[in-house]
């Protein structure tokens, strides 16, 4: 049988811990699939991430709201539909006269090679993946699809 797959008996055989955690070993980021200025995403989800931080917390009901009663222009244009789609980066859009911060937006997909000795959890978490991130690839709404356990490397994707 393969190491720390099982022996002859059927008794599987923990592998040991790493002997210390460090990002430095770490591949991070192998490939930054999409990128903000290449994506569109609908005109209620951009009013949520880029309104939201300027004001409290927003939801996609009180984005739609906003985008129905008018109060949101996309390119000097009055836009009724919050499905409307708009290029993030390349297309200005207001809230109430006042231009949003589209920079800071996320809607990148990342491939992520896994070190052993991190955990897939939440941001602050002291051996979290996103400590091997660096500061540019960092951002509050990003987060993982699967999970690794802590012994284990391999491709997580973040987006």
């Amino acid at each position: 049988p393969s190491p720390g797959l099982g022996s002859a008996s059927g008794a599987r055989r923990r592998l040991p811990p790493p002997a210390s955690y460090s990002c430095a070993s770490a591949p991070g980021l192998l490939l930054q699939v999409a990128s903000p200025a290449s994506c569109s995403m609908r005109l209620e989800h951009l009013v949520v991430q880029a309104a939201g931080r300027a004001e409290a917390m927003m939801n996609l009901k009180q984005a739609a709201r906003l985008v129905v009663e008018g109060r949101v222009t996309v390119a000097d244009v009055v836009t009724l539909d919050p499905s409307h789609q708009v290029l993030v980066g390349c297309e200005a859009v207001s809230l109430d006269g006042t231009l949003l911060d589209t920079s800071r937006i996320f809607h990148s997909l990342l491939m992520f090679h896994k070190p052993r000795g991190t955990v897939c959890e939440e941001q602050a978490a002291e051996r979290s993946i996103f400590r091997c991130l660096k500061a540019e690839q960092q951002h509050p709404n990003l987060q993982f699809f699967g999970r690794l356990d802590r012994d284990t490397s391999g491709l997580l994707l973040l987006g």
